[in-house]
């Protein structure tokens, strides 16, 4: 994963240099299939492209020979030809210039063909803007009560996907040169302006930064870790949401404008997008008090519901393994421990651990888990740490353990001592217990 970040950054930094410097040689011409209100450069036009980065998915178009250099999205310019060859793809694009649709029903598809049994290779959401780049030929589309009207047209999504759908549930418009439609339809709300880098920052799934380093710490807390939690835009939804296991907030969807390099913000609710490159963003958004707050979200290659089930399972087994053991242990000095359950025992003769391990009014029932992680120093001695909840107690009370070939040790730890869910350290003068097991016996 470092490795294809540096070598992006590498990448990056070449097609920089090459962009800044002087390009006498071009690929040939292309024509633009997609506004971008920001640059100047409008659908239909032509442009002289002059190189491409496969790894950056960018070219480096001039509109005019010897004029300035930008980059765009390789989807939104045709593939470069010869100039004579780019004016007659141009002159076939003609009667759909400047023509978007609005999708009207969630989960339209897109085909490869245009042949209603096709394979489909996108799903369109509601309220979705496609560009619309030709009128094709197709099969009849029918509802099982009739044919549909319509026409097969080729589209063109935001995030490069190009295809056949049929019209029927899609509302067609014209776009000025300020990317908004013109036609004085209902469709004012809708956005065909071009940001590549913000049409890939509001497609991605954002997760607390907190979970990429529980996944490289390998300290899954499932409690912590919960799909649920994380930053959505709210296209979808119509409701901005920030969620965390301290902070839950939402928020009516605005329209986002771009501020600044890789900065956005949400008109009307003041939410703050930053983006640090392609896989972290900080929000920045305001309290119930009135206090300006940071937020930080990171995209993940791993599968959250997964690895919070990977985690359950290993604790499982782990409570499996003890209670396989014994399940009973015995102690001379501390007692007897049966276990009832993989998570449930009862605990008899503690009464020398009392009050300084366990706190007075614990009774013999307890629940067992495992809630926190240990230092890999640690796990040279140990195996884990235990959560003790007494019947009678309201707070909990911590054991670092080990099974041997004989039984089980104990050692008494502090909650104190747990930070961000990792014991790291001995207590200064711990009670070290040993119990046998009373396997056969």
């Amino acid at each position: 994963m470092k490795f294809k970040n540096l070598l992006a950054r590498i990448c990056g930094a070449f097609f920089v240099f090459f962009m800044l410097s002087s390009c006498s040689q071009s690929l040939g011409w292309g024509v633009v299939l997609w506004t971008d209100v920001e640059h100047g450069i409008y659908d239909g036009e032509l442009v002289r492209v002059y190189i491409k980065s496969n790894i950056m998915k960018k070219y480096v178009v001039s509109k005019d020979k010897g004029g300035e250099k930008i980059e765009l999205p390789i989807w939104q310019v045709s593939e470069p030809q010869s100039l004579g060859k780019a004016k007659k793809t141009a002159t076939s694009l003609a009667d759909y210039a400047h023509t978007y649709a609005s999708v009207k029903l969630d989960g339209l598809p897109i085909r490869e063909e245009s042949v209603n049994t096709s394979k489909q290779i996108y799903r369109l959401r509601k309220g979705e803007v496609i560009r619309v780049l030709l009128k094709g030929q197709g099969e009849t589309v029918s509802n099982g009560k009739g044919n549909m009207e319509g026409d097969w047209l080729r589209v063109l999504t935001s995030n490069g996907t190009e295809g056949w759908c049929f019209s029927h549930n899609l509302s067609l418009f014209k776009a000025g040169i300020d990317g908004k439609p013109v036609n004085g339809s209902d469709l004012q709300t809708a956005q065909v302006t071009t940001d590549s880098d913000l049409d890939e920052m509001t497609a991605k799934k954002w997760y607390p930064e907190t979970f990429r380093k529980m996944i490289r710490d390998k300290h899954i807390d499932p409690l912590a870790m919960q799909e649920t939690y994380g930053f959505d835009f709210g296209k979808e939804s119509g409701t901005v949401t920030l969620k965390t296991d301290s902070v839950e907030k939402e928020w009516p969807f605005g329209e986002i404008k771009k501020i600044g390099r890789g900065k956005y913000e949400f008109k009307d609710i003041g939410i703050q997008i930053t983006a640090h490159g392609a896989d972290s963003i900080t929000v920045r958004y305001m309290d119930s008090d009135g206090k300006t707050k940071d937020a930080g979200f990171v995209t993940l290659e791993e599968n959250v519901a997964d690895l919070v089930s990977a985690e359950m399972n290993a604790r499982k087994t782990a409570l499996s393994k003890i209670k396989a053991a014994g399940p009973d242990f015995r102690s001379e000095s501390y007692g007897q421990i049966s276990f009832e359950s993989e998570s449930s025992l009862y605990w008899s003769g503690f009464n020398l651990l009392v009050p300084n391990v366990i706190p007075s009014g614990a009774k013999n029932h307890a629940q067992i888990s495992i809630t926190n992680f240990i230092s890999d120093q640690l796990k040279k001695s140990y195996d884990g740490i235990l959560t003790f909840e007494f019947d009678g107690l309201s707070e909990k009370v911590y054991f670092l353990y080990k099974l041997t070939g004989e039984g089980i040790r104990l050692e008494s730890t502090a909650k104190s001592a747990i930070r961000d869910g990792v014991l790291t350290a001995r207590a200064s003068s711990p009670t070290v217990m040993f119990f046998s097991s009373q396997v056969g016996n």
